[in-house]
């Protein structure tokens, strides 16, 4: 009786393991809900309505995802970017879902491109007379040059920016 017990036992824990998520593989061929790329990402090549391969800052290769007529384009604050606006080379954040063996995009967020810093008169001075001092007294003449061509532009910045 003790050893029917002690089968019965057994035999019962064995089930429950093979039936728990993490010993069954399971097989999903439908849509899987994916993720967003993270990261900084651009725009590598762009097709509307058929596919879009970003570059990212994570990735050492580009990602390819596919799109369709459902998928959203929204800036950063959520309103509709229009599709020809997307051009190559633009900051970007996809979300996807995972369809079968494909990852297709379900929301593109396009963010607006870094501006360019600004740079004050005084700042454009300052700069204007370290790359002076820099082309007097570096011994280099590769270096002499861009110190030059950098003192230039920032003398003909200094004239362009008001105070």
């Amino acid at each position: 009786m003790k050893m029917k017990s002690l089968l019965l036992v057994t035999a019962f824990c064995a089930g429950i393991t093979a039936m728990s998520p993490a010993a069954s593989p399971s097989v999903n061929l439908g849509k899987v809900p994916g993720a967003q790329v993270s990261g900084r990402s651009t725009v590598a090549e762009f097709y509307p309505y058929d596919r879009v391969i970003v570059t990212s800052s994570t990735a050492p290769v580009p990602v390819r995802y596919g799109l369709t007529r459902e998928t959203v384009f929204v800036d950063e604050r959520g309103r509709p970017v229009r599709v020809d606006r997307i051009q190559r080379g633009a900051p970007v954040t996809v979300q996807y879902v995972r369809e079968h063996d494909r990852m297709m995009a379900s929301r593109v967020v396009v963010q607006r491109a870094a501006e360019p810093a600004t740079v004050s008169k005084a700042e454009a001075k300052a700069l204007r007379a370290y790359y002076s001092k820099l082309a007097r007294s570096t011994k280099d003449p590769r270096e002499r040059a861009d110190a030059r061509a950098q003192r230039e532009y920032y003398d003909k910045l200094e004239e362009q920016l008001r105070d």
